[in-house]
């Protein structure tokens, strides 16, 4: 399997510092098949050649004791590295960030050649220098190497981040720092220096003078990739889609709209998916003065108001539809929480041809079981009713964790084309408290789906639960237009009806 990541680590004998450093990888990495780990381990340090892990890809490079620095050993690793970006590392680090892998690949795509030194906030230097430097193998082959040859110990860090400042200054802002990211450097040499004398630190001189002698040799690399830059047309980005993301904020539930909000910006920083915000309130000063105040400004920026003013719900979905300037527009609320990658998951699927409306996975905020996928509907003393389809599940069953096909899905976490929801009216139309149903089915007479998507996943803290529209009537004349579908549904998972006679078989005890 083709690796991803790797991760240099020169080995001092600490190994206690090494597990601790693999659990936090194991803990934080989407997938750790992709990375593999370089041990560069000195001659005589025997117990660091006992060092393992039956859950990452652990490669050891035997040192000799021949006065080998740092930057012979980035030679090495060069030279034996077979992935795509390379890593860093010190042995006194714990990885903070989960999926921190994601958010640097969604960095480097900004950059289709590769060319960039991304680095995560290690929670002293911060975004002031790259100390444990993230760059391509393209880059490395583009400068014949990770660095120059002749740093023992220091300075390798600085070396690095100083190219690139110079490349910016040459017009090319090529550095990416993720300030949240969390790599946090525990700094094992300072913690433990009050118990030694004052000679405990190393003496980095060699390497700060060679520093200082080598800025014209910096300048010249800046320029070779700025040359390299200006020479290789640039390739073009695919033209990704982007979505209108319109919410609904009530005056008591600022809080969770404000976390709602900042889960958005966090979760989609550092990806290339173009989106806005559109809020819809009764009151927008109060939500100026408690929530959009604290927000980043990147996010103020992509922010708009629509104020409420007594409207329909219909109507007033409609005024922010109308304000919306993207090309998807997806409906919810305040009491929506989204978790990683909801949003780009959404407009994945949606981009499938055949898709005209997907929707989410609502999980119950308090027991973190499902609340809707979708609805399903069946007769009962000739009426037809609605209902949550699985409702209560575990939300990693096997029955929830596939794209199915829906005849009508509720509101939040509801994505549709905007082109779509203007050629059929949107909700006009439609009955107060039904107005996604008749959406669902205005938009399938068009012959496109209503998909679920099941990694487009939030929270949804609705305290009203119980009393949702889980097993309610429809109207008649509604009624008439869905096809009673549950038993279809629960026989393709193997349920059948009898089992499921009071929704709650599927319930882990």
């Amino acid at each position: 399997m083709a690796k991803t990541f790797s991760l240099v680590l020169p080995t001092r004998g600490r190994l206690y510092l090494v597990k601790r450093l693999f659990d936090s990888i194991v803990a934080t990495t989407s997938n750790p098949d992709l990375l593999e780990i370089f041990l560069f381990v000195d001659e005589d340090d025997i117990e660091s050649r006992q060092i393992d892990s039956p859950l990452l890809d652990i490669r050891k490079v035997i040192i000799p004791l021949d006065g080998s620095g740092m930057a012979d050993i980035f030679k090495l690793f060069s030279d034996k590295n077979t992935a795509r970006y390379m890593m860093l590392l010190n042995d006194d680090l714990v990885f903070r960030t989960k999926n921190w892998d994601v958010k640097m690949l969604e960095a480097f795509s900004q950059f289709p050649d590769d060319l960039a030194l991304v680095y995560p906030n290690d929670l002293y230097y911060g975004e002031k220098l790259s100390c444990f430097p993230v760059i391509s193998q393209a880059l490395s082959e583009l400068l014949g190497g990770t660095c120059h040859t002749g740093y023992k110990s220091h300075s390798i860090d600085s070396h690095i981040f100083d190219i690139f400042e110079r490349l910016a200054k040459l017009g090319y802002e090529r550095r990416k720092y993720l300030s949240k990211v969390i790599v946090e450097h525990m700094h094992y040499g300072v913690s433990i220096a009050s118990y030694k004398d004052d000679n405990f630190y190393p003496d980095h001189s060699d390497d700060i003078s060679l520093y200082s002698s080598l800025a014209e040799h910096r300048q010249q690399i800046a320029v070779k990739i700025a040359q390299h830059i200006q020479s290789h047309p640039k390739k073009d980005l695919p033209v990704l889609p982007s979505v209108s993301v319109i919410m609904s904020v009530s005056g008591d539930s600022l809080v969770s709209a404000k976390n709602c909000l900042e889960m958005i910006y966090e979760d989609n920083e550092y990806k290339q998916l173009d989106y806005e915000i559109i809020i819809v309130s009764d009151d927008v000063d109060l939500l100026n003065k408690k929530i959009f105040s604290s927000l980043p400004k990147v996010l103020r920026c992509k922010t708009k108001h629509v104020p409420c003013g007594g409207m329909a719900t219909a109507g007033i979905l409609h005024k922010a539809v109308a304000m919306a300037t993207k090309d998807y527009v997806v409906f919810i609320n305040d009491k929506c929480l989204p978790r990683c990658g909801w949003l780009e998951a959404l407009v994945e699927l949606a981009e499938n041809e055949n898709a005209g409306i997907v929707s989410s996975k609502w999980v119950n905020s308090r027991n973190g079981r499902i609340e809707h996928i979708g609805l399903s509907f069946f007769n009962e003393s000739e009426n037809i009713k609605a209902t949550c389809l699985y409702k209560g599940l575990a939300q990693n069953h096997p029955a929830v964790n596939r794209i199915r096909e829906f005849q009508a899905v509720k509101m939040p976490g509801l994505l549709v084309k905007k082109d779509i929801f203007n050629k059929v009216n949107g909700f006009g139309g439609s009955q107060i408290g039904l107005e996604p149903l008749e959406l669902c089915l205005k938009v399938r007479k068009l012959n496109k789906k209503v998909l679920y998507s099941p990694q487009a996943s939030l929270y949804y803290n609705n305290e009203n639960s119980n009393s949702n529209t889980n097993s309610k009537c429809l109207p008649t004349e509604l009624a008439k237009r869905f096809e009673c579908d549950m038993e279809k549904h629960f026989a393709e998972n193997g349920f059948n009806l009898c089992s499921a006679s009071h929704h709650n078989f599927w319930r882990d005890k």
